[in-house]
């Protein structure tokens, strides 16, 4: 069985679920995992089709690493793809059962949604890679209305999906981690 855990930068993805990974019987997979960036690099400078099929090659390459006698965890999925190309390079790609079918990915048994106020996103992605940011991190930084069209993008995407939404503004690490561990995996197994 597996989890995904989605929101917008600086909300504690990676974070979250490097905890979660040091569960006993937890297995945690952030896309894309290093093994495929290594491989295929990671395609900064091509075709938005292209860097789209890249990172649905790296989502299924994560499914293939799912552990059957493990509770499993996704840091990113095909939301955050989704999202990503639609705001990123305008695709068209709002039908997310048609890119489920096209790319034979697996379905969660639940998302969550990490949220964080707009206050604490800007401050989190700023001190984050030594203040090296990004491209994404760089269009947040400087472009308020950016920064809103994906918060409300995952929004929509987490009512329209029943995702379990979690504020992670005032919480700390651990204590995210607990609720996500305790909510979902103990009540699936």
């Amino acid at each position: 069985m597996f989890f995904v855990i989605e929101g917008i930068d600086g909300s504690g993805k990676t974070s979250v679920g490097k905890r979660l990974g040091s569960y006993i019987n937890v297995n945690y997979i952030e896309t894309p995992t290093p093994e495929f960036k290594a491989l295929y690099g990671l395609p900064n400078n091509v075709d938005p089709d292209q860097r789209f099929d890249y990172y649905m090659m790296a989502n299924q390459q994560a499914i293939a690493k799912l552990d059957n006698s493990k509770f499993n965890f996704v840091g990113r999925y095909y939301f955050s793809t989704i999202i990503g190309s639609k705001l990123h390079f305008n695709l068209d790609c709002d039908d997310y059962q048609i890119v489920f079918e096209k790319y034979l990915l697996a379905e969660p048994l639940q998302t969550v949604l990490l949220t964080v106020s707009e206050t604490e996103q800007l401050r989190r992605i700023k001190l984050r890679n030594c203040g090296k940011n990004d491209f994404n991190d760089r269009k947040i930084l400087d472009h308020y209305s950016f920064q809103r069209r994906m918060r409300d993008e995952y929004l929509n995407a987490a009512h329209d999906g029943g995702w379990k939404i979690i504020d992670t503004t005032h919480r700390s690490i651990d204590a995210i981690a607990d609720e996500i561990f305790t909510s979902l995996c103990l009540v699936q197994s």
